[in-house]
């Protein structure tokens, strides 16, 4: 597998956003805790991971897919925003991705480290933001349509006192 394993153990223990690593056939190797909380496992499900082709596990949609996937045959960094995705208790989660290739000793391309950062509620929160925001635009029209059409009234009833 990749050159520094010690690395890959350091980083997969030290960070607070999901970070898995996935083999050549992407199988992943290694996880980390928010990794598997994020995909809702139980305990006694948390052990079958390791070895599992990551897209049994987590439904990307094409951006995520083809993160990885250009990783791979690009051998550069990859990052994708706004990457939705399916876990297995069927929550649909919105993340930011990237993708880093490893290199084993020949320093052939072996896998990939896969950092995710969950947006969901931020992106939530943007949609609502834009709602909201619309509604009021279009309340804020209907209200100018309603002022023009009694400036209108006013304008036509001092016509007709005059």
């Amino acid at each position: 597998m990749p050159r520094d394993r010690d690395f890959i153990e350091l980083l997969t223990a030290l960070s607070y956003d999901p970070v898995f690593v996935v083999d050549q056939d992407r199988r992943i190797t290694h996880f980390n805790e928010p990794f598997a909380m994020m995909l809702g496992l139980r305990a006694a499900q948390r052990r079958r991971i390791e070895g599992t082709v990551f897209s049994d596990l987590i439904e990307f949609g094409d951006p995520g897919q083809a993160c990885i996937a250009d990783c791979l045959s690009l051998d550069r960094n990859v990052r994708v925003q706004s990457v939705t995705a399916r876990v297995p208790d069927g929550r649909e989660l919105v993340l930011e991705m990237s993708a880093l290739p490893l290199r084993g000793d020949d320093d052939r391309i072996t896998g990939v480290v896969v950092l995710h950062r969950d947006v969901t509620d931020e992106h939530r929160l943007k949609v609502r933001y834009h709602e909201e925001k619309e509604a009021h635009l279009n309340e804020r029209e209907s209200l100018l349509r309603i002022i023009k059409d009694r400036d209108i009234d006013i304008e036509r009833l001092k016509k007709r006192l005059r």
